[in-house]
This record gives C-alpha cells, sequence and structure tokens, in this order.
C-alpha cells in the first residue's frame, strides 16, 4: 500500500473499531456535529461526573476518516479528566501551525499516539 494514502491500515483499523460502538444510553451530556464540506455526521455522548468523562461514544455517519478520529476520540477521553483549557490551546495552536508535521510537538496527552 502506498504511504500516501489517507486510508492506511491504523485509520482503517481505527475506523473499523468505532464502527462497532453503540451510542451510549447512560449519558448526561450530548454534542452532535455536521461537517457543511462532506455531510459527515458524528453524535457524541457524554457520561461526566464532575470533571471526569466516565464514558463517551461517538457514532458516526460518514467517511472513514471520520470515523477514525471519532475513535481516536473516544480513546483519548474516556476515562480522563475534561481536558483544560491549556490542552485545548495547545492543540488548536498546533492546528493552526501549517509548518509544523503531524509529530511535532502534540500536546503531551496525545503523544501517545
Amino acid at each position: 500500500m502506498n504511504n500516501l494514502s489517507i486510508y492506511q491500515e491504523k485509520i482503517l483499523s481505527l475506523a473499523a473499531k468505532n464502527k462497532k460502538v453503540i451510542a451510549l444510553k447512560d449519558f448526561n451530556r450530548s454534542f452532535e456535529m455536521r461537517n457543511p464540506m462532506c455531510g459527515d455526521e458524528v453524535k457524541v455522548r457524554l457520561k461526566l461526573v464532575e470533571t471526569k468523562i466516565i464514558d463517551i461514544s461517538a457514532v458516526v455517519r460518514g467517511c472513514a476518516l471520520c470515523e477514525a478520529s471519532a475513535g481516536l476520540v473516544v480513546e483519548l477521553f474516556k476515562n480522563k479528566d475534561v481536558p483544560d483549557e491549556k490542552f485545548l490551546d495547545e492543540f488548536l495552536s498546533w492546528l493552526e501551525n501549517t509548518e509544523k508535521s503531524f509529530s511535532d510537538q502534540l500536546p503531551i496527552e496525545m503523544e501517545v499516539f
């Protein structure tokens, strides 16, 4: 497989794993997002207790990239504290800097991937 392919094995694996996710029945926060460019839809449900994400689900109607990224969010934040403002600021700064490669200076919480 070509290394430049957007549908690499890791992405397809994450997407396949997330496709099996069932929406949480016991949740106290939810968000629905739709990408106006491509039509992908994501429905996120959280079981939040104080500042801890006890459980999270992301049900996707969209492409493998959307499915994989939703699965990554679920893996990253399940059983973790809600990210603080510093994390969000660092992540947004990383997103906006087009000079950096994917692995350069990700927020510490994301370095495991």
